[in-house]
């Protein structure tokens, strides 16, 4: 579902990551994001993101048997944003 997510968030929209981000989080929760959300989600997809251009393997290993439309590195960070909004407590308990 994360991989799912993480394509939607960059295939969907055109932008820079705050947009991609802004979008995904909407999608989860149905709200826009307050500035302090936006801020730790834009350090951990950049922080991700280094990790994963530092150490491909490690996206290799993350992304095994994807077709992939995006770059490893990049679709290995945006997967694990992914997965951290789609365990918000706020995502899981939608009223």
């Amino acid at each position: 579902m994360a991989r799912a997510l993480a394509k939607r968030m960059f295939l969907e929209v055109e932008g820079d990551a705050k947009i991609r981000l802004e979008y995904g989080f909407r999608l989860c929760t149905g709200r826009h994001p307050k500035a302090a959300e936006m801020d730790r989600l834009t350090a951990l997809y950049a922080q991700q993101l280094a990790n994963y251009k530092a150490a491909p393997s490690t996206a290799d290993q993350l992304l095994k048997g994807e077709n992939r439309e995006l770059p490893a590195p990049e679709l290995a960070a945006w997967t694990l944003v992914a997965n951290v909004l789609l365990n918000l407590d706020e995502t899981l308990t939608k009223q």
